[in-house]
């Protein structure tokens, strides 16, 4: 043993006398490392792209000069789930015609790309060099969004559902010059947030992990409400002339919170979060203690005036998702799972959720899901799903 270990160490002299690298994975470790796993972030891949396509910077940037070699198609497609990337034009051609998004795996590199489904078009004054391009794709519906420098732009063509498709770039009419891109899908952090209920192409950041076991969901409260308040659907539905509002059993003073609303059939429903000192006998909005929406007026209220307004009107098939944020004193909220575009800042304390309606004779209902059951859309980013203890 020794006399072995006396001529390794005499052969590693004689190596690095001679000028060579000794390798530690080879002179002691039992071999060399394990090859590094595979990304789970895609990247341009190439061995999916044309010919006159160039990869850098680890297959994350993709560059070309002319129209009829430029498709580039990602690793790592997707079937099913909610996905978001950025990609960044680093740069572009005059007369670019650039089409990109999500394209089906099925689809021959070498087709041409013109407008076929999961693609958007972006022509010249469309775009422009540093513009960071968002691509959200529901596999599972087929539906693609598109969005620039963190602004909604459009929807792509949509694909089937449960299209297997990974994101996708070509461009269609370029006589000459350098356009490049730069693919973004979680490997660094985003320039901008995701879409409500998406996640990065890993899977991570968006679906929450579901609580634990043996949590107690709110309801509205059978006693923390207005003597006109009428609940039923085991507490979650509440009905009310008048005002009449309803608090929920479980209010916060920190975390991240989001529960769902609907309100079928109803015109004049005021719905929000109250402290427990916002009044019962008007409804969520009208004093200082109390924010709501108002289903008829399209704004928010607060101490009975209108603090955002332009927010449209409460149709039946609305879904309204209620975001809390007590970590940050912010209340946002969306609509059929995209972002309603405003920011309550909040005092510090404890808010409930609360239900009510119009004064007068008017008749509102709102149904809330708190988490007892499956949600319509993914809670946004690092919110709790549902509103328990």
């Amino acid at each position: 043993m020794v006399s072995n270990l006396r001529k390794l160490f005499a052969e590693v002299k004689a190596h690095k006398e001679r000028g060579f690298i000794i390798n530690p994975f080879v002179y002691g470790s039992g071999g060399p490392p394990p090859p590094p796993p595979p990304s789970v972030y895609p990247e341009w891949n190439p061995a999916d792209k044309q010919a006159g396509v160039i990869l850098t910077s680890g297959n994350r940037n993709g560059s070309y000069t002319s129209r009829f070699d430029s498709n580039m198609r990602a690793t790592l497609p997707r079937s099913t789930g909610k996905f978001y990337a950025e990609q960044t034009l680093i740069a572009v051609a005059a007369g670019a015609y650039i089409d990109f998004g999500i394209w089906p795996i099925s689809f021959g590199i070498n087709t041409y790309s013109y407008l076929t489904a999961g693609l958007y078009r972006l022509v010249p004054g469309t775009r422009s060099a540093g513009d960071v391009f968002g691509v959200a794709f529901d596999a599972d519906t087929g539906g693609v969004q598109i969005y620039r420098n963190g602004v909604f732009v459009a929807n792509g063509a949509a694909l089937p559902p449960s299209t297997n498709g990974a994101l996708f770039v070509s461009d269609d009419d370029q006589a000459s010059g350098y356009t490049e891109f730069h693919i973004n899908a979680g490997q660094d952090a985003f320039a901008y947030a995701m879409p409500v209920g998406y996640s990065n192409w890993a899977g991570a950041g968006g679906t929450p992990a579901p609580p634990p076991a043996g949590v107690t969901y709110a309801t509205w409260s059978p006693v923390d409400k207005a003597p006109g308040a009428v609940l039923t659907n085991s507490n979650n539905t509440h009905t009310g002339v008048d005002n009449a509002p309803a608090r929920s059993t479980i209010g916060k003073a920190a975390g991240k919170w989001y529960w769902e609303m609907t309100s079928a059939g109803s015109r004049f429903p005021i719905s929000g979060i109250g402290t427990s000192a916002a009044v019962l006998n008007w409804y969520p909005g009208q004093n200082n203690n109390s924010y709501g929406f108002y289903g008829v007026g399209g704004g928010i209220l607060h101490n009975d005036a209108y603090v955002v307004t332009g927010l449209g009107g409460w149709g039946g098939a609305d879904l309204f998702g209620v975001c809390l944020n007590m970590d940050t004193l912010e209340l946002k909220m969306t609509r059929n799972g995209a972002d309603m575009g405003f920011t309550i800042a909040l005092a510090a304390g404890t808010w409930f959720a609360m239900a009510g309606g119009d004064t007068g004779s008017s008749t509102s209902n709102t149904t809330v899901n708190f988490g007892a059951s499956a949600f319509t859309y993914a809670p946004p980013v690092g919110f709790n799903a549902g509103l328990y203890v």
